[in-house]
């Protein structure tokens, strides 16, 4: 991935640089003016990483919060990065940490959605998807709540696309 980054800013495509500058600053916006950075909701992802930083094990409030006890519910690798928020950071700002990894997260989709594009199209179709995605306000908008979506499909389309050192050899 550092290869690809470094590819992407060293040959110099500012419309690139500014679309993933622009991705981030509206999920930025998002968090801080549009919602309340600070606000920990009655979340699943936040009872059990609560109770994962606490040490009480993985246990949540149950689907709907029927408070019925331990739970396997939700999956516990994203649960686990939130309980390390939860640990170093502690309630509420663990949440505004968790929220600024997905903005992260949600900026690199973006450059990966160009990489594929550019892989399989050409470099037009690329900025053009990755502005679409960029200003696409319903991407942006889930970045605000705690949700393993983003960070799953930033690993799905990582492994798929040119990002992949596996599947695609690094840039000359």
């Amino acid at each position: 991935m550092k290869k690809v980054l470094a590819y992407c800013f060293s040959k110099g495509d500012p419309i690139l640089v500014l679309l993933l500058i622009v991705n981030f600053i509206l999920c930025l916006y998002f968090i801080f003016f549009r919602s309340d950075p600070l606000y920990v909701p009655f979340n699943e992802y936040i009872d059990i990483a609560a109770n994962l930083a606490a040490g009480k094990g993985y246990i949540g409030s149950g689907f709907f919060h029927l408070r019925i006890g331990p739970t396997a519910f939700l999956n516990p690798l994203y649960t686990g990065l939130v309980a390390l928020f939860v640990i170093f950071f502690k309630l509420p700002y663990a949440y505004l940490g968790v929220r600024i990894l997905q903005a992260f997260a949600n900026t690199l989709i973006c450059l990966n959605i160009y990489l594929i594009s550019r892989e399989i199209f050409n470099k037009k179709a690329a900025l053009l998807s990755c502005f679409i995605f960029s200003v696409y306000l319903t991407f942006i908008f889930w970045t605000i709540f705690i949700w393993d979506t983003i960070l799953f499909s930033l690993a799905n389309i990582s492994f798929l696309g040119p990002s992949c050192p596996i599947l695609y050899p690094p840039m000359v």
